[in-house]
């Protein structure tokens, strides 16, 4: 929420106001901290374009390389309708 209000306030075609109905999930399978059927409902509650990866809920350190890919993808996304 506290996103989408910021958005409102930045120009428009700006590349943060564009994000406001765009987001990505990377679904951590091996996760203990959030349960999967938890993730898979926030995402798609979220409608967000979901990855998912066999990882823990440390997903940064344990799959970076997941991780750096899904933040392209997003960018890609967002720089190709700009």
């Amino acid at each position: 929420m506290y996103i989408s209000r910021q958005c409102r306030k930045w120009r428009v075609g700006s590349t943060w106001a564009n994000l406001i109905n765009q987001s990505w999930y990377l679904l951590a399978t091996e996760d203990k901290m959030i349960p999967l059927p938890a993730q898979r409902f926030m995402s798609e509650r979220a409608g967000a374009t979901v990855t998912e990866v066999a990882a823990s809920h440390s997903v940064c350190v344990s799959q970076p390389a997941a991780v750096a890919a899904l933040i392209k993808q997003a960018a890609s996304t967002v720089a190709a309708r700009q």
